[in-house]
């Protein structure tokens, strides 16, 4: 099976990345156990690229229904703009309600562990106007974000998990207007898809369940640097 890669989520261990990608018919899989990053690098795995493998899904509980354990990884290349757009629109929901099953309030990022949703990984549109990427006040190591989804359904400050966005979006914060160039250009766009996951049940603040994360931020026609898919 072949898939383009949609998720490239970083942890708070560097060695470690968490990959995804959508197959043509639309399957979302997660290849099982987690790549390192040295192995991410061996292979030149980034958003956007095509990778194939025998794929044996293993998680029938949801929400992380994708989980597959894989062998005789290969990859191929990046694939088009074209395809890279097809397989986000594969996954697309209008709201996050729909996408999770789960009614979504404007600020609840986290689903309760007693109500898993039915898969852990989605894409929304948004429009450009309604993202805004912000530093995080009390940990310079995170950038969270702020966004509405098609139903006007809004939540504020998601982390993001996106690594190559992580990285770039970092190393322009330290340049004069860095943050606030990116917001513009995002704005500037004429479309915008997000990738958002559930992570893995997690307890903070007196809450346990999936905490819902910002896993890619992808526009059109034109792309951020750090993401290599080409036309």
């Amino acid at each position: 099976m072949k898939i383009v890669i949609t998720d490239l989520t970083r942890f708070k261990k560097p060695s470690e990345v968490c990959t995804a990608g959508v197959a043509e018919d639309g399957t979302v899989v997660r290849p099982m156990p987690y790549l390192s990053s040295d192995r991410c690098k061996e292979l030149d795995i980034h958003p956007g690229g095509i990778l194939e493998g025998e794929f044996k899904f293993t998680n029938g509980r949801a929400p992380h229904t994708e989980d597959a354990q894989f062998e005789n990884l290969t990859f191929y290349g990046p694939c088009t703009g074209l395809e890279f757009k097809a397989a986000l629109r594969s996954t697309l929901y209008n709201s996050l309600a729909s996408g999770f099953e789960y009614d979504v309030q404007d600020g609840d990022k986290c689903i309760p562990v007693q109500s898993p949703p039915p898969r852990s990984l989605i894409t929304i549109k948004v429009d450009p106007e309604q993202l805004e990427i912000l530093e995080d006040g009390y940990n310079p190591d995170k950038l969270k974000a702020t966004f509405s989804d098609g139903s006007g359904t809004e939540l504020r400050y998601v982390s993001i998990t996106d690594r190559g966005f992580f990285d770039f979006a970092r190393k322009r914060a330290h340049a004069a207007g860095g943050i606030e160039e990116i917001n513009e250009f995002i704005h500037s766009q004429s479309e915008l898809y997000l990738r958002i996951g559930l992570g893995r049940v997690y307890s903070t603040a007196g809450r346990t369940g999936y905490w819902i994360q910002l896993n890619g931020i992808y526009t059109f026609p034109n792309y951020l640097e750090y993401i290599r898919c080409y036309d």
